[in-house]
């Protein structure tokens, strides 16, 4: 009865909604806290050692031997044989393509159309080139999305944003992208994220809208909040996920769109943060200024770009909505940027523990071309060299590489004790592989273990994602079937025939992210060694 008569709703009214009762939990750090963690740590360990017999020395020494064995063991043929196992001709040699149409804009731009069975969801992305940004500004385009949708607008104010945000979008989200399909060719965005229902078209509209032309840039002390709490972050992922930002680091040493996704939210942006927040300090008017001049030039029809997945019935609809989405009708030329790019050795050090090292190259500057055989490679060297030497007898946590079609390929390890150990495994890759040798059952395992990440099941988003990726980096239908039969057909031979490749792993182009004493004992690997601010 209680339930009926508003008993829940008045509970949340006076609880949460009008209760002026408040705690205050403050997290404050303390400086060189992990070195003297690590001091208590190593004369505790100087204790035990000391303390110790030969006997304890002797069972140390056979139980590393046993671990040794154990980790360098491989199982028979006939153990292995054990396992259930398909056979490539039951293998579908038809990839799993998600089908697109460019629609376009009434001006000629490309506007995307994935047809998809979403009962009324709308999967929504809009592109915003950035080629026409001074160089010197690239960051504010990073900084530009860390803002939108965070500051004060015309008529919302930041506080009430998150709710009109919620009310209307399943999630609404800005990014800095890239598209590359090689060292040359490639396209820059600030891109809008969004899932809606169609129902709720006209007031996202309205509310994006608000959000792109209308943000109030002169909220300093709002501004001020944003970007500390964006440090924060940053200084979390760089963290625990440095090998990420050490990967796209490394390669932007390499391709143009690389170094721009690198200062537009990798580790040269989190610098610019640090810069930024102490800018704002001194002459916030400069940086205000440039956040309206880089939101000027990049919102605007003429760089308006879209991918839409939809059901079909509602497509024409959603077309109409953006060809009349309100941006000035302006255009500014594109610029043709000129990094200074060659390899680097370089290290950053934080308060961790281990490392994070990189390692990474451009095999089409070498002439070689994109083949599907070297999606199995990357199977059989992160599941049999990289897993087994840097995984299981290093001890790192993680391990891994990637060849991309864009020619960028890379290696890195995640949590490594280890660093020049790891360098010179990455090095070794072309010596190994000439001898590779597998028979069909093992030739056969690797090639389901590379289609089997192909055929992984696809959300709607990742289907829209799929379909934006294949038209911006210039893959064809044709281009997916013609990799997947050169996978299914892949032979011993053909790996070894890799070689070439390998031996451009020189380890010229490496990032090393992580303990600065593991870095500083290693300073002869590197041509520079930097701190993240």
């Amino acid at each position: 009865k209680n339930s009926r008569e508003g008993y829940f709703e008045a509970l949340l009214e006076s609880a949460f909604l009008r209760n002026d009762e408040k705690c205050y939990v403050v997290f404050s750090p303390e400086k060189g806290k992990k070195i003297k963690e690590l001091e208590t740590f190593q004369k505790k360990m100087e204790t035990a050692y000391a303390k110790m017999t030969d006997t304890d020395f002797e069972q140390i020494r056979i139980d590393t031997e046993k671990l040794d064995i154990f980790q360098k063991h491989i199982d028979s043929p006939e153990v292995l044989a054990q396992i259930p196992l398909l056979e490539i001709n039951e293998i579908d040699e038809m990839p799993k393509i998600t089908k697109y149409v460019n629609a376009g804009f009434s001006n000629g731009n490309p506007l995307l159309h994935v047809p998809l069975e979403s009962n009324g969801i709308v999967y929504l992305k809009l592109f915003f080139d950035t080629s026409a940004i001074p160089q010197e500004l690239i960051p504010y385009a990073g900084l530009l999305a860390e803002l939108l949708g965070k500051l004060d607008t015309e008529k919302y104010s930041y506080q009430q944003l998150p709710t009109v945000k919620n009310q209307i979008f399943g999630g609404l989200s800005f990014h800095n992208t890239t598209f590359n399909k090689n060292a040359t060719e490639y396209r820059t965005f600030l891109s809008v994220k969004m899932k809606l229902l169609k129902d709720q078209l006209d007031d996202a509209f309205a509310a994006l809208e608000e959000i792109l032309l209308h943000t109030n840039f002169d909220m300093i002390e709002n501004m001020k909040k944003i970007i500390k709490s964006a440090k924060i972050k940053g200084e979390y992922e760089l963290q625990n996920n440095a090998h990420y930002y050490a990967i796209f680091y490394s390669g932007s040493n390499l391709f143009p769109a690389l170094q721009i996704e690198e200062q537009t939210s990798g580790i040269r942006y989190y610098r610019f943060l640090y810069d930024i927040d102490k800018q704002l300090e001194k002459d916030p008017i400069s940086v205000i200024q440039k956040l309206k001049e880089v939101a000027e030039i990049i919102f605007c029809k003429s760089n308006m770009e879209a991918a839409i997945g939809c059901d079909q019935k509602d497509f024409y609809s959603l077309k109409m909505k953006l060809e009349e989405f309100p941006m000035p009708e302006k255009h500014s030329p594109s610029i043709n940027y000129e990094f200074n790019l060659h390899p680097q050795k370089i290290a950053f050090t934080n308060t961790s523990e281990i490392v994070y090292n990189i390692t990474s190259f451009d095999f089409k500057k070498n002439g070689i071309p994109y083949h599907g055989k070297y999606q199995v490679l990357r199977t059989i060297i992160n599941l049999e060299y990289l897993w087994n030497k840097v995984r299981v007898q290093g001890g790192a946590y993680g391990c891994g590489c990637k060849l991309m079609q864009s020619g960028f390929t890379y290696f890195y390890s995640y949590r490594d004790p280890n660093l020049k150990e790891t360098y010179d495994i990455y090095q070794a890759l072309s010596d190994e592989i000439v001898h590779f040798k597998a028979d069909k059952r093992e030739m056969t395992k690797y090639i389901l273990g590379t289609i089997n990440e192909l055929d992984q099941p696809k959300t709607n988003m990742d289907k829209l994602n799929a379909s934006i990726g294949k038209f911006y980096k210039g893959i064809s239908d044709e281009s997916l079937i013609t990799q997947r039969l050169e996978i299914l057909n892949t032979t011993d031979e053909d790996i070894r025939q890799c070689q070439d490749l390998l031996r451009m792993i020189d380890c010229e182009n490496i990032c090393t992210v992580g303990n600065e004493q593991k870095i500083s004992a290693n300073k002869d690997q590197f041509d520079s060694i930097h701190s993240y601010t």
